[in-house]
């Protein structure tokens, strides 16, 4: 849920963890909350939100030990970040969540990412902090939009 750049790439705590409820009522059942140390609360609120089956693994991980659980994942979600590419590298299905950076150019290479994104005008600014205050390239992104993308993705029931 993280992203290192700055809380601009991040969509919002309660987005994913209401994401992840929605999941686990259609089947999917252990979420794993991915980041580093610097993260660790964020991993906590989250798992906090979510209620039942969550770890978050913030700040406990070696980058190697992240890799190996990435790679066994039925589906990652993610911020545009480092464990994006890796999760790609990985060829793990995924969506990655893009609002102020480039999705052209900084998109994870693998045919098994999907791209969410909603065009903001003033997107892509490649700014740590929103310099209108408005978060609208995130904010667009609902959590309806990313859960029809995981079910395309998964296949999961509803």
């Amino acid at each position: 849920p993280g992203a290192t750049f700055g809380s601009a790439k991040r969509w919002f705590p309660e987005r994913y963890a209401a994401l992840c409820q929605r999941l686990q009522k259609a089947d999917v059942s252990d979420i794993l909350v991915f980041g580093g140390p610097g993260e660790a609360a964020l991993g906590r609120q989250i798992c906090e939100m979510i209620g039942k089956n969550c770890i978050s693994l913030c700040g406990k991980t070696t980058l190697r030990e992240a890799m190996t659980l990435i790679g066994k994942c039925h589906l990652f979600v993610t911020n545009d970040s480092g464990l994006m590419h890796i999760a790609a590298a990985l060829d793990v299905p995924q969506i990655a969540i893009f609002g102020p950076t480039n999705h052209l150019t900084t998109s994870p290479a693998s045919s098994k990412s999907h791209i969410a994104r909603v065009p903001a005008p003033c997107s892509p600014c490649l700014r740590p902090d929103c310099p209108e205050e408005h978060h609208r390239c995130m904010k667009e992104i609902t959590v309806d939009m990313v859960y029809e993308m995981a079910k395309s993705v998964i296949s999961v029931r509803v």
